[in-house]
């Protein structure tokens, strides 16, 4: 029978010995976490640009299926008259407004409500052909919720989002290469937000981007052509919430690889 403990005796760290460690480990953070941060910017612009190819294709897919663009879409607008939305860029880099706020021409020759009607009319059951859109309450904490407020277009007064004559970057995404908006259209923007028909038809759920904050609008933008002859409305191209195209965002991406191989 022993009369003491006679396991061995374990000397803590010294604070030298401690010190090394903590260098180690800071070197260790300085390598991994500015690669950690390069792994999501690099998910982020994958995601974006899946979700503005997943939210251009489901459009067209509700349109092969119904004739139609879907019905209640967000305006982009506090109501038929504007202003715009100032959440839809906050995370701007300028101050300047992204869109403009415009009527349609009307009027001998000017049948542009003609192809908003084509494009967007839902053709309801009751013989009433209307054109809906979703405008905005500022007040909703969520602004990429905000839609909330039912517009039945009726007028020709009402206002929309517009590309601006000056964004030539995203005229030419709409296809036009030399840049400018060709006179006989007028390009409108509007929100793929979560109140459009398409939810639950072709789409599951109204994406929004990775990186939005409840005060920014996140939503998807699709950008519509609509023709001065009347011709149906046709979408153009669909642009994350800051104002990227798909082609932009796989772009970035292949800039964070090579980067960072």
């Amino acid at each position: 029978m022993t009369c003491c403990n006679t396991r061995p005796y374990r000397r803590g760290l010294t604070l030298i010995e401690l010190v090394v460690v903590l260098v180690i480990l800071a070197a260790v953070a300085m390598l991994v976490i500015p690669r950690l941060g390069y792994v999501k910017e690099q998910a982020d612009a994958a995601q974006a640009a899946a979700g503005a190819a997943d939210v251009m294709n489901n459009l067209e897919l509700f349109k092969t299926q119904t004739g139609v663009y879907p019905a209640r879409m967000d305006s982009l607008l506090v109501g038929p008259t504007g202003p715009l939305i100032s959440s839809l860029w906050l995370m701007s880099s300028t101050s300047q407004v992204p869109f403009e706020v415009g009527s349609l021409p009307t009027g001998s020759g000017n049948a542009f409500t003609t192809s908003l009607s084509r494009g967007f009319n839902t053709r309801l059951g009751n013989g009433n052909n209307a054109v809906y859109f979703m405008d905005h309450d500022p007040s909703v904490a969520d602004q990429s919720n905000s839609g909330t407020i039912l517009r039945t277009w009726n007028s020709a007064s009402d206002q929309y989002a517009m590309v601006r004559s000056t964004d030539t970057a995203l005229i030419q995404a709409a296809g036009y290469a030399d840049g400018v908006i060709p006179s006989n259209v007028r390009l409108i923007v509007l929100g793929v937000g979560p109140r459009n028909a398409a939810v639950g038809r072709t789409m599951a759920s109204a994406p929004r981007h990775a990186l939005a904050r409840r005060e920014e609008y996140g939503r998807f933008l699709a950008i519509f052509a609509l023709y001065q002859n009347g011709k149906p409305a046709e979408l153009k191209v669909v642009v994350d919430s800051r104002r990227a195209t798909i082609e932009t965002r796989i772009g970035q991406f292949k800039d964070l690889t090579l980067t960072n191989d």
